[in-house]
């Protein structure tokens, strides 16, 4: 059933939806400028995030931003920076002692074996730790992919990219120790 019409006169592509146990809301993102929504698990009512301070701001231009739960928060990124959700509010953008930020709109994953959060930035991943620190192992790929997706299991990050070149999209297994596929 139709929970919501997210129409409109602009590309309104849902980006992402991640469930967040804690509050019990689905958070929606959609291909808009600001637009980012919340659904009541129970009642399924929607709610327009927009106005809310430190929301993530979607990636108009190519549609690569991401949401994972980790650490009991929720992290998003926003196109140029990371951002947490801890039940209540967003924070501003994150960094750590030897992690800036994100250069690149991101896709996220947990590798859990490590339980860190990976980022992905154009053709990279990052590794951060619990305190956002960047840990030494960056997976660098060709530099004619960009990453579309990332997904964790038994102990490796599976990277799906397309390539900027027109030429075939590729899958890479990583296991976040190396720096190499």
């Amino acid at each position: 059933r139709s929970i919501h019409d997210f129409s409109g006169t602009n590309d309104r592509r849902i980006l992402w939806i991640e469930y967040f146990q804690a509050t019990n809301k689905y958070w929606v993102t959609v291909l808009d400028t600001n637009a980012v929504y919340s659904v009541d698990g129970t009642s399924l009512v929607v709610t327009d995030e927009s106005g809310t301070s430190n929301i993530p701001s979607p990636d108009t231009t190519g549609g690569r931003n991401d949401c994972v739960p980790w650490q009991g928060y929720l992290y998003a990124t926003s196109t140029i920076s990371l951002r947490r959700y801890n039940g209540s509010g967003w924070s501003a953008p994150l960094t750590g002692t030897s992690f800036t930020g994100v250069t690149d709109a991101g896709f996220l994953c947990v590798h859990e074996q490590k339980n860190w959060l990976a980022i992905s930035q154009a053709n990279q991943v990052i590794l951060i730790n619990t305190s956002h620190d960047k840990q030494a192992n960056t997976l660098t790929l060709p530099a004619e992919f960009r990453v579309t997706s990332m997904d964790y299991n038994n102990g490796f990050i599976a990277v799906g990219t397309r390539n900027i070149n027109n030429g075939e999209a590729k899958m890479f297994l990583w296991d976040g120790n190396s720096t190499g596929y």
